[in-house]
């Protein structure tokens, strides 16, 4: 049995993972897919992942958050990003990667603030 790509906690009716390395492609899809399978399985109100470990993210990976922001709004989940360093922020930007509004926030605790308040 493989690894899990990234540990998820369940923390009040969320589940919580930090990105703790940078992912190549084919990791990075089989992360976007861990989560959606364990948000499937649980139900939980949001995903929240912690990018505050890593200083940059590429351009797959940006595509792979997008594409599960979508997949997981499709069962009621909503993707919650933290901790995004100022260098994968400027990145994002510079690749025209939109994210729906309040899907980054600053930290976990305003990730869990958005979640309490609906």
């Amino acid at each position: 049995m493989q690894a899990q790509i990234i540990p998820l906690l369940r923390v009040q009716r969320c589940l919580l993972g930090s990105i703790q390395y940078g992912l190549h492609d084919h990791r990075a899809w089989e992360m976007g897919q861990h989560v959606l399978q364990e948000a499937k399985r649980l139900s939980p109100r949001a995903v929240i992942l912690d990018f505050t470990a890593i200083p940059l993210i590429d351009s797959f990976l940006s595509r792979v958050l997008l594409d599960m922001a979508k997949a997981l709004h499709l069962i009621g989940t909503r993707l919650l990003m933290c901790g995004l360093p100022d260098a994968v922020i400027i990145s994002m930007v510079e690749l025209g990667i939109v994210v729906p509004p309040g899907t980054a926030v600053r930290d976990v605790d305003a990730a869990l603030d958005m979640v309490d308040a609906g």
